[in-house]
Formats: C-alpha cells, structure tokens, sequence
C-alpha cells in the first residue's frame, strides 16, 4: 500500500498530463461542481494541486470527505434531513444536492 501511495505521488508530481488550459479548468468545475480554486491570472492550472488546495481547506474546516460521505448516506436513507445535512457539510443546499447527484449509489 505505502508503495502504491509513492507510485502514485510520482506520477502525478510534475507531470505535463495533470496540467490544464486555464479555460479547460473552468469548465471541469462548473460542470463537476468542484470548489476548487482557479485564480484568473493564470494561463495554465495544476489539477493536482487545486484538488490538494481543496481538500486541506475542507481538512481545516473540519469536513472530512469521510464526513460528507455519512452525511450523504444518512440523507439517502431518510434519517437525516438534507439541510441539516447542508449546514453541517458548510454549504447550501443546492450544492450538497449536486454532490448527493454525483455520489455514487
């Protein structure tokens, strides 16, 4: 396991494929609905990098994907109504929906 973690931090550390035209980005996220951060001055984006970026932010908010995951699980299952799932997963209702549409079943 600790094997394939390295393997996989070498593949994706420096390489050209994980690079993306500033336009593609956009797209990506507002298709995905992925609150990654794509600052405008910048003509090329490292996927890699914003998906780490996010996922610290939601580790120093407190949401772990874990979390989220629960959180979508109880929503599905009728014991946990979707806002209050919303307020505790920090976003509005709209989003956590999107996210339950994207989640696997």
């Amino acid at each position: 396991m600790k094997n394939n973690k390295k393997k996989l931090s070498e593949i994706l550390q420096d390489n050209p494929r994980m690079m993306l035209d500033w336009e593609a980005a956009v797209v990506i996220k507002n298709i995905t609905n992925t609150p990654i951060e794509i600052p405008e001055e910048m003509d090329v984006i490292d996927v890699c990098k914003a998906v780490e970026d996010m996922l610290k932010e939601s580790r120093e908010e407190g949401i772990e994907i874990g979390e989220i995951q629960m959180l979508v699980k109880l929503v599905k299952e009728g014991d946990l109504k979707i806002e209050c799932a919303a307020v505790k997963a920090k976003m509005t209702v709209d989003q956590f929906q999107k996210m339950m549409e994207n989640a696997p079943a």
